[in-house]
C-alpha cells in the first residue's frame, strides 16, 4: 500500500505499524533483489529510513519508543552515507556545468570532476556496499519485529496531533531564523524541518485527497530546493577545504561561484514557497487538519 494511512486501518495505531512494516519490507526487497544494483539498493534503504522517521515524528508524543527507534533508522541509515555524499557530490558537479553550460568551459572543470570520481572510488573501496547492505538488512529485520508490537498512548487524531504541531511550528520558527540569517546552517535546520513535515502531509494526504496532494506537493517542492541548497553548501566546502586538492585555484573558484549563484535563486524559490506552505499558525493547521481527520473516518 502507499505511504499514507487508509479507510481500511481498523485504528491509527495499526496504521502506524502497517506503514512501518511495509516500508522496511520495501527496503529489504530491495536489498535482496539482484536485479538492484547495490547502489541503488543503498537509496531505497535511505529513503525508507527517512520516511519511517517521518512516520515516528507523527506519534512521536504519544509513543514512549519514540527517541530509541528514531535513532535505530537514522543509525541504519548513516551506515550508508560516506558513499552516498560521495555520489551527491559528483551529481552537484554535473548539475552545475549543465545548468551554467553557456556561461563556463566543461573542460576547464573536469579536473574537478575526475578528483571527485576518484574520492567516491576511494570511499567504495572502504565501505563495501555488499557488506554494507548486509549489516543494514538485519537492522531492519530486527527493526519490523519491534514495529509490530508497536503501541501508542492515544487513538485517533489525538496520537497525531502533537507531532504534527510540533513539527509545523519548528519549520515556522526555522523559516524565520533563517530569513533573518541565511546561513547554511540555518536553511539546513529549515529543510529537515519541512521535510518531515512533507511526510505528515503525505500520510495524511486521504483527510482530504486534493487539499492534501497540493499541501504536500509545496512542502516537496520546498524540501528539493532547500536539499539542493545544501548539497552546494557541502560541494563548495569540499572543494574549497583542501588548498590544491581539487586542481588550480581558477576553475575551483569558478565552480564555487557557480554553486554560490545557484543557491541565490533558491534562496529565493524556498522563501517565496515557504510563505505559502507554512502561513498558517500551528494551531490552526492542527485544528483544520483535525476536523479533516474526523469527517474522514465519519465518511
Amino acid at each position: 500500500m502507499a505511504y499514507r494511512l487508509a479507510s481500511s486501518d481498523p485504528s491509527v495505531e495499526c496504521a502506524i505499524r502497517r506503514i512501518a512494516t511495509e516500508q522496511i519490507a520495501a527496503a529489504v526487497q530491495a536489498i535482496d533483489d539482484p536485479a538492484v544494483e547495490p547502489g541503488s539498493a543503498v537509496h531505497e534503504m535511505r529513503k525508507a529510513c527517512k520516511k519511517l522517521r517521518g512516520l515516528l515524528r507523527l506519534v512521536r508524543c504519544e509513543f514512549k519508543d519514540y527517541a530509541a527507534e528514531n535513532a535505530a533508522f537514522r543509525d541504519i541509515a548513516a551506515q550508508s552515507s560516506g558513499l552516498r555524499d560521495a555520489d551527491i557530490l559528483i551529481a552537484t558537479h554535473e548539475a552545475l556545468v549543465t545548468r551554467y553550460a553557456g556561461q563556463v568551459d566543461r573542460r576547464s572543470l573536469a579536473p574537478i570532476r575526475r578528483r571527485l570520481a576518484l574520492r567516491r572510488n576511494a570511499c567504495a573501496a572502504r565501505q563495501d556496499p555488499t557488506s554494507l547492505l548486509s549489516s543494514c538488512r538485519s537492522d531492519l529485520l530486527a527493526a519490523a519485529e519491534r514495529a509490530g508490537h508497536w503501541r501508542l498512548q492515544a487513538e485517533g487524531f489525538d496520537a497525531l496531533q502533537g507531532g504534527l504541531h510540533k513539527t509545523f511550528a519548528r519549520a515556522r520558527k526555522c523559516m524565520h531564523e533563517a530569513r533573518e540569517s541565511p546561513s547554511a546552517v540555518n536553511l539546513h535546520q529549515w529543510r529537515k524541518r519541512c521535510k518531515y513535515h512533507w511526510y505528515h502531509a503525505r500520510l495524511l494526504r486521504p483527510i482530504w485527497p486534493g487539499p492534501m496532494r497540493a499541501h504536500a506537493g509545496c512542502a516537496g517542492e520546498l524540501g528539493e530546493a532547500l536539499g539542493e541548497h545544501h548539497d552546494l553548501a557541502v560541494f563548495m566546502q569540499v572543494i574549497s577545504a583542501d588548498d590544491g586538492a581539487f586542481g588550480k585555484p581558477a576553475p575551483v573558484e569558478v565552480m564555487a561561484g557557480l554553486a554560490r549563484a545557484r543557491q541565490v535563486s533558491l534562496e529565493t524559490e524556498a522563501f517565496a514557497l515557504g510563505e505559502r506552505l507554512l502561513a498558517q499558525s500551528p494551531a490552526a493547521l492542527s485544528r483544520s487538519w483535525g476536523r479533516r481527520f474526523e469527517a474522514w473516518q465519519d465518511s
